[in-house]
């Protein structure tokens, strides 16, 4: 299970194995197409999950998304929105681009901390995931023409 958090925190080391951090969206975006030092994929594994900060430098997290929601290969993989008190419009228009949750962004570090715990039990100890070769042939089906 690997996390990829948008907003590296340093004091998460207790995550560490488990969470890539990303400083800005078109980095995001880098990680995802395996480009320049996120080509090592033993390094850099695809997610399952992503924590993706709404307010991301150079391109944020709905832009973000909306390329994510874009890419048949990517379309499986749970994004999880979060970010400081948010607009209502704002959760809307993730939830339409495809985003499977959104929530405020904890403020503390102890809050975070318990916010990964629960995420972790929850999307690692109880949800099934597709087999990587479903999720693969769902997004060829979901190519134009097909």
């Amino acid at each position: 299970m690997t996390f990829v958090l948008s907003d590296p925190l340093p004091s998460l080391r207790v995550f560490s194995g488990c969470l890539q951090t990303v400083s800005s969206g078109p980095q995001a975006i880098k990680y995802f197409q395996g480009d320049g030092p996120f080509a090592n994929r033993f390094q850099y594994p695809l997610p399952k999950i992503v924590l993706l900060d709404f307010r991301m430098p150079r391109m944020n997290g709905l832009q973000v998304l909306g390329w994510l929601r874009s890419q048949p290969e990517f379309r499986g993989v749970v994004v999880i929105v979060f970010t400081a008190p948010a607009h209502p419009d704002d959760i809307t228009r993730a939830c339409e681009l495809g985003a499977n949750a959104f929530g405020q962004k904890p403020s503390r570090h102890n809050e975070l901390i318990k916010f990964l715990k629960l995420l972790k039990a929850f999307w690692a100890d109880f949800h099934q995931f597709p087999p990587p070769k479903i999720q693969v042939m769902l997004g060829e089906l979901a190519k134009p023409g097909v």
